[in-house]
């Protein structure tokens, strides 16, 4: 269940965070920007996490975090101390960044789509080699250029890493070093799905893939609306939805609520979608 940084309300993240504890979501994530869309008020990230972590028994994750927003190393250790601080519930899908003009405003360099991956495999390489040791680390990369940079106390329990995208590159880079890849709300979601399973089979290893899904509720207006992955269907509806999910290999569902009671009826809804998947996947 996403959490509603933007409107800049920390009782709604509050509420938020209840509702969905109440429902049994496993997971509680949020988005990482500092003003999109432009002009909206919104809390940051980190912060919240860290907040709502003695809140809720569920895994607290960021999707996706901004690899651009800040230092690599700064970043490797903030992670670190929100697995200590949540007691190893904390899972972190990173981004290359996506909108140039929030960049701009907050004067963070953006780069071109190259040097935007380029930062992005570096950063993943700098936080896994922080989180992996906690001698002296010496790099010299597109994200960092550390010398001698320790993080200690290290992780308690390892640190799922993920990526989030649907490029060449970044479904790469999840099938060789990543723990996840998470499909954004593009409508399709076969071809990256199937490039991973592609990739998997080369690496080797398995990564989960995962997906957001909006919920639309009472939000005619909102840029989701229609939406054909939105999930606040009749069952036979999330049925197909489901068995689409699996036959591209996806294990993971984000839900974004999208309307102002949205994130309400999806969760007195989530035992009858949990039910229609399990008949689905059965």
């Amino acid at each position: 269940m996403y959490l509603p940084l933007l409107g800049g309300d920390w009782d709604a993240v509050v509420d938020r965070t209840r509702t969905a504890e109440g429902a049994g979501f496993d997971v509680l994530w949020v988005g990482d920007h500092l003003d999109y869309p432009p002009g909206t008020p919104s809390l940051e990230a980190w912060t919240v996490l860290a907040a709502v972590a003695p809140m809720t028994t569920a895994t607290l994750a960021i999707v996706t975090a901004a690899v651009s927003f800040r230092p690599a190393a700064v970043f490797a250790k903030m992670a670190t101390t929100l697995q200590h601080v949540s007691g190893g519930r904390f899972r972190c899908v990173l981004g290359a960044g996506v909108d140039e003009a929030e960049h701009r405003t907050f004067g963070v360099p953006f780069g071109t789509p190259r040097e935007r991956v380029d930062r992005l495999a570096d950063y993943a390489a700098v936080c896994q080699r922080l989180w992996a040791s906690d001698d002296p680390i010496e790099h010299d990369g597109p994200a960092a250029l550390l010398q001698g940079a320790v993080n200690r106390p290290g992780p308690p329990s390892p640190i799922e890493l993920g990526f989030g995208g649907g490029g060449r590159r970044i479904i790469r880079l999840a099938a060789t070093v990543g723990d996840e890849l998470c499909i954004g709300l593009r409508e399709d979601i076969e071809e990256p799905a199937l490039r991973l399973r592609d990739e998997i089979a080369v690496s080797g290893r398995s990564p989960r893939c995962s997906a957001l899904v909006p919920f639309i509720h009472d939000a005619h207006d909102h840029w989701l609306a229609g939406h054909p992955r939105d999930l606040n269907v009749a069952p036979a509806h999330i049925a197909e939805q489901m068995r689409r999910y699996r036959a591209a290999g996806v294990q993971t569902l984000y839900l974004v609520p999208a309307g102002s009671t949205a994130a309400e009826v999806a969760a007195s809804r989530i035992d009858e979608i949990r039910r229609v998947a399990a008949d689905t996947t059965a």
